[in-house]
């Protein structure tokens, strides 16, 4: 049985980063919503997409958003729900 010692050794700092990436998601899903609205780019980031994923899936209407003006603007509490 071959094992890689340098990926072994690699483990422990891999799984830091990944531990410190969890912390950073699970802090923007429990932050507290106050009807905070958000632009393409924010709204594909908390959905992990390409935003203009998300602007195509408002058009459609499978992502709830708001046009201000000629602007689309996402509620943080229903992009959250879709998750």
């Amino acid at each position: 049985m071959n094992v890689d010692l340098a990926a072994l050794a690699a483990l422990p700092a891999r799984l830091a980063e990944l531990e410190a990436k969890l912390r950073e998601l699970e802090a923007k899903v429990a932050s507290p919503d106050d009807g905070q609205l958000l632009d393409t780019d924010q709204a594909a980031d908390l959905l992990q997409m390409k935003p203009q994923a998300v602007r195509q899936a408002a058009w459609r209407g499978s992502i709830p958003s708001v046009r201000i003006g000629r602007r689309l603007r996402f509620r943080r509490s229903q992009l959250l729900t879709l998750r």
